[in-house]
């Protein structure tokens, strides 16, 4: 069975990997991250300047396009396969061509030889677009990346128009939507979504943004003032809502975080991050069947919803479903093959069916994941 035991406290083993290694399983269309939401302005990412420019420029400040941001791993083969239809598809464009910027998520550091393997990749395929290397995972974390790989489509003013997580035709034909419409030649496939689009007052979208630059510097007490000013700014901006739950799921205050996450699915329905949040919180509280109809609410809103896939997974674990367990960590181990919190739910399921040879197996994956080889 999974059992998620405390250490340092209130802290989870599961949870303390997350935050130690960056991977707090912490945004399918619209779902890729949990933090920045369609109609929001996307926070912006330091990177190298173009034409070999010795400082740094601030994503999205350039070009007056369409802004393709990708959260990519060289372990990925789908964010590769990815990046490269996503040069194919905007080569041809010339001055009118895209803004692409590859935000490298291999490490929390990026050492030389860590440096040199992502730079090779880039160059073995002629890409051609910034690569950022993102150092302790800032950029990861402000957005809440869900899974690996995750685009932000932007429009020129740099707010978001589309997040979608994975590598299919589907996504790149979305994309693709999305540039034919901004040149004139389409429908923005987000215009059939406008229901979900998050339109919010300054004031409130600012103390927001602050709020997330401040989760990503951990500074969790200020963050939460912020918040709070957002939701005085705009009480119907459900955002800061989705937010404070998943702090308050950080600190395991459940009771807090599922008043948080009803209020946020109350006022933004279309939102799996939100959901996926409440069905936590109601783990949280033990109250397993609650939780579990949330969780496949997210499901049906994003089928590759990461998060809901581990905790559907623990619902079925405490409930003593063996088989249907595995199959939530295995789909969640399919699309994030990196994150250690898979692999060491996986094992805890092996020891407790006494299989101890898989178990050992899972938790040489893990470890791997934890101290990669140099």
């Amino acid at each position: 069975m999974i059992v998620e035991k405390r250490i340092f406290g209130s802290l989870t083993i599961p949870l303390f990997i997350s935050i130690v290694f960056g991977i707090i399983t912490a945004a399918r269309a619209d779902a890729a991250f949990k933090f920045v939401q369609p109609g929001m302005i996307a926070p912006a990412i330091d990177y190298p300047g173009r034409n070999g420019q010795n400082k740094t420029e601030s994503y999205p400040n350039f070009y007056d396009n369409i802004r393709i941001v990708v959260f990519w791993a060289t372990w990925s083969d789908d964010s590769i396969r990815l990046l490269s239809d996503l040069k194919r598809l905007t080569e041809d464009l010339e001055n009118n061509r895209p803004a692409i910027l590859a935000v490298n998520v291999d490490a929390d550091y990026f050492a030389p030889p860590v440096r040199d393997r992502i730079r090779q990749v880039a160059s073995e395929r002629s890409w051609d677009f910034p690569v950022v290397f993102d150092n302790h995972l800032k950029y990861f974390n402000i957005y809440g990346v869900v899974s690996v790989p995750s685009t932000a489509v932007l429009d020129s003013a740099g707010i978001l128009l589309l997040a979608l997580s994975g590598h299919s035709q589907i996504i790149v034909d979305s994309i693709a939507r999305e540039i034919d419409a901004f040149l004139g030649t389409g429908k923005p496939k987000s215009a059939d979504t406008q229901a979900c689009v998050n339109h919010t007052n300054s004031a409130a979208m600012g103390s927001y943004q602050s709020a997330l630059d401040l989760v990503g510097e951990r500074a969790i007490s200020e963050a939460i003032s912020k918040l709070d000013l957002a939701i005085l700014s705009d009480s119907a901006f459900s955002a800061p809502h989705g937010l404070k739950g998943h702090i308050l799921l950080e600190s395991t205050n459940f009771e807090k975080a599922v008043d948080e996450f009803e209020t946020a699915v109350r006022l933004d329905s279309c939102s799996a991050a939100a959901r996926a949040g409440l069905g936590r919180a109601l783990l949280g509280i033990g109250e397993v069947d609650s939780a579990m109809t949330h969780l496949a609410e997210a499901l049906e809103l994003d089928a590759a919803y990461t998060p809901a896939l581990l905790d559907m997974a623990i619902c079925h674990s405490k409930k003593g479903d063996f088989g249907r367990t595995l199959e939530f960590l295995f789909e969640a181990g399919r699309l994030n093959p990196k994150n250690p919190v898979v692999h060491y739910y996986m094992a805890q399921e092996y020891l407790w069916k006494g299989r101890k040879t898989e178990a050992a197996e899972s938790f040489r994956r893990l470890f791997k994941i934890i101290y990669p080889p140099r």
